[in-house]
């Protein structure tokens, strides 16, 4: 997956990530995608955990969803919080 993105030169609207719960590579997802640019000015990056962990401590948190035993973190390039 990294070698994929490593080589990507497209950048997207919106990023889905569902990464196995257990993957100890979770968090340098998060950090790959914003440091090598893959995400377009106002992109999105969603991230599927389980609803026992919380991701927002994470940069680029805007917000979460929590699903039963399943969430979903959104990350995104812009501050939602703004009157832009």
């Amino acid at each position: 997956m990294f070698k994929y993105l490593s080589s990507c030169k497209n950048k997207f609207d919106i990023i889905f990530a569902d990464p196995p719960f257990e993957a100890v590579y979770r968090e340098d997802l998060h950090e790959f995608v914003f440091n090598n640019g893959l995400l377009k000015e106002n992109g999105m990056l969603v991230i599927e955990h389980t609803s026992s962990e919380s991701w927002e401590h994470l940069p680029h948190f805007d917000f979460s969803r929590s699903y039963g035993n399943v969430a979903f973190s959104f990350f995104s390039k812009f501050d939602l919080d703004t009157d832009a």
